[in-house]
């Protein structure tokens, strides 16, 4: 006889089983169209390389190397998809026949050949080093998740461990999928002068469905009181963002933990004492929040800026590119930090705009 224990525990986790949700699907022509619309500024670009070239020089390099990297993204999805270990070291190039393929004695094997007939990244490659893609890779994990979300979602009915027809199943979907992200991502590149524009638009018509702000709360209370703090905390957070943006674009450390502060303008005393330009900009800095403001703990913050960077990358972008493009040939002194400081204050009332433009279209998402 089964102990109440037992019992209890049991039919706790079947019925946490049927409850917990799953992972909502991407839309995947909003996702292709989000990334052709996108811009990459010169610092991307400079990220993409790993920091080892500068924008002029990076961009020629990345006109291939994005694509490539994608492809890899989509390769490696495959891979945990059947089943099969990860990729390893590059090899030197093979030019297999359709019936070397077809005598593989293995199923890892067999895919092994298939991949590689795809495949043009080995040691032979004129173009790039095998070291070139995980610095690519981690960018476009960053800014563009929906890559590798898509190709996920593109594989997840496929069946691990399972025969050839299952290989060339996935194999199929692949080349699909990896045709049309191509075309997104070069879209992407041939359009970098528009982004700004289109990126606010982004934010403009967004809606806000009832699940997404109880996310930007970190799911803690439910959406009929979440939509009360929201419009708040999506300033506070967007602001925030502009203030990490704005710190590194000067080099200077990350946001400061908040404090008691004050909120009286600076001294000019205090303002020439300091020794150093970062001492200069932490005395000028825009004051977001205090520990004594009524709103909002810090943490508050900081969960709404992980979902915003998530599900309104935009405002991420638009700080960066406008310091990036303020900044160009422009010597690092006290001027240009007053300068980058009246970019953030101009910036941040744009987006400030467009937030309130979004939550207009609340009522279309409400569930």
């Amino acid at each position: 006889m089964k102990s109440p224990l037992f019992l209890c525990l049991f039919f706790a986790a079947h019925s946490h089983a049927e409850t917990t949700p799953s992972t909502p699907l991407l839309n995947i022509e909003e996702e292709l169209a989000n990334i052709s619309t996108t811009c990459l500024s010169h610092r991307d670009h400079e990220e993409i390389t790993g920091n080892t070239l500068r924008y002029y020089f990076a961009e020629i390099f990345n006109s291939i190397l994005i694509n490539h990297a994608q492809l890899l993204i989509g390769m490696i999805e495959m891979r945990a998809a059947l089943g099969m270990p990860p990729r390893g070291p590059w090899k030197r190039e093979r030019h297999l026949k359709e019936e070397e393929i077809l005598a593989a004695p293995t199923i890892e094997e067999y895919y092994e050949r298939r991949e590689e007939s795809m495949n043009s990244l080995n040691l032979d490659s004129r173009f790039f080093l095998e070291k070139n893609f995980p610095p690519a890779i981690a960018f476009l994990d960053k800014r563009f998740p929906a890559i590798r979300g898509i190709y996920r979602q593109e594989f997840r009915n496929a069946k691990k461990n399972g025969g050839r027809k299952d290989v060339e199943s996935i194999v199929d979907k692949f080349r699909q999928m990896a045709g049309r992200m191509d075309e997104a991502v070069n879209k992407m590149k041939k359009d970098p002068n528009t982004s700004i524009e289109s990126e606010y638009s982004k934010i403009s018509t967004t809606c806000f469905s009832s699940r997404d702000h109880e996310l930007l709360l970190g799911d803690f209370i439910k959406h009929v009181y979440a939509r009360m703090f929201s419009s708040t905390l999506i300033d506070y957070g967007a602001a925030t963002i502009g203030l990490e943006e704005l710190r590194k674009a000067l080099n200077f450390g990350p946001v400061r933990p908040w404090t008691l502060g004050k909120y009286e303008e600076p001294t000019k005393k205090e303002l020439e004492s300091a020794t150093s330009l970062e001492k200069y900009y932490n005395l000028i800095e825009p004051i977001i929040q205090r520990l004594d403001n009524p709103f909002f703990f810090e943490k508050n913050v900081h969960i709404a800026i992980d979902y915003l960077d998530k599900r309104l990358p935009s405002i991420r972008n638009i700080f960066r590119r406008r310091f990036e493009e303020v900044s160009i040939g422009l010597k690092k002194d006290r001027k240009l930090v007053d300068i980058m400081k009246n970019e953030w204050m101009a910036t941040n009332r744009k987006i400030r705009k467009v937030i309130r433009e979004m939550e207009m279209n609340d009522d279309k998402c409400r569930d």
